[in-house]
């Protein structure tokens, strides 16, 4: 319990390197507001059978069911490799540890990893679709783990994007080629 009448009520540190945790529950939590500066990220498992990387846009690929009751399921997740693509899950940020620790390298097939659901991201993206401003709707495209814009169509004479299959705004701008930008992922 925690009560302040000026300041944090409750308050969590950790001197450990990789930041974790300053705070851990199993338990559920509840708030009546949330504000964060980075990204929410969900623990997923490699589902597919290449090596996941940041950066890479992934796709669910199905879910392994808790052996015990108070247990979530695994979701598994592979390489997006089609355009416009409504089962894209998000943005890889990194391997992940059983210990809770974000880890450098390529996540191979079965290794956790951690997936940007929500906030920003970087992301390798492509402008074969046209050039990526900030601001644009992006999608999965035929490149596998990469974004482009999203796919438009036009319906009663008023153009919008295939729904389902935006996962991200673009903060940054793309001119041309393949590159990597800066997106604030906001699954639909």
């Amino acid at each position: 319990y925690g009560f302040s009448t000026n300041s944090y009520a409750v308050y969590g540190d950790t001197q450990d390197a990789g930041h974790n945790y300053g705070l851990f529950t199993y338990d559920n939590s509840y708030s009546l507001n949330y504000h964060t500066k980075g990204a929410m990220m969900q623990v997923v498992q490699n589902g597919g059978s290449e090596a996941l990387e940041a950066g890479d846009v992934v796709v669910f690929s199905g879910m392994v069911a808790p052996t015990e009751a108070n247990e979530p399921p695994v979701i598994l997740v592979s390489k997006a490799t089609t355009a416009n693509s409504a089962a894209v899950a998000g943005v890889v940020f990194g391997r992940y540890s059983p210990e809770g620790a974000a880890l450098e390298g390529v996540a191979q097939p079965g290794e956790s990893l951690l997936v940007v659901v929500q906030g920003p991201a970087r992301v390798k993206v492509s402008t074969a679709a046209g050039a990526i401003q900030a601001g644009d709707l992006l999608s999965s495209s035929t490149q596998a783990g990469v974004a482009a814009g999203a796919a438009r169509i036009t319906i009663e004479g008023v153009q919008t994007v295939v729904p389902g299959t935006v996962f991200a705004k673009a903060l940054e701008t793309l001119e041309s080629g393949e590159g990597w930008i800066y997106v604030f992922v906001t699954l639909q």
